[in-house]
């Protein structure tokens, strides 16, 4: 099975960005067999140029759950699977940084193209 994530970021590097959106599709390596998305509330602001590049705001994501709230769901559906992302170091590390925020830990390998 096979992990497609991407994420949108409060900022564009480093190891305080926090995950402001987050989408998972989980591809049995014929079609597309479950999905996942939402919207994160960093519970920080972000950065003027992601908002700039990517469309979302501060406000947008008040009401969105908190990174802790659908920490479950993205190990649930990510482990055991193979990690692939366009932009794999930088989105495997913000959702490795986020759950070991949480204290949890995935065991979701890295697929490097």
């Amino acid at each position: 099975m096979y992990a497609i994530v991407e994420t949108e970021n409060t900022g564009l590097r480093g190891e305080d960005n926090k995950i402001t959106e987050i989408c998972i599709l989980i591809h049995d390596g014929q079609k597309v067999v479950r999905e996942f998305s939402s919207l994160v509330n960093p519970e920080v602001s972000i950065k003027y140029k992601v908002t700039r590049r990517n469309g979302i705001k501060d406000d947008m994501l008040l009401g969105a759950p908190k990174f802790y709230e659908i920490a479950k769901e993205v190990v649930a559906l990510t482990t055991d699977c193979i990690f692939i992302s366009h932009h794999v170091n930088f989105n495997f590390n913000g959702v490795k940084n986020e759950l070991a925020s949480l204290g949890e830990y995935t065991n979701v390998r890295r697929y490097l193209p």
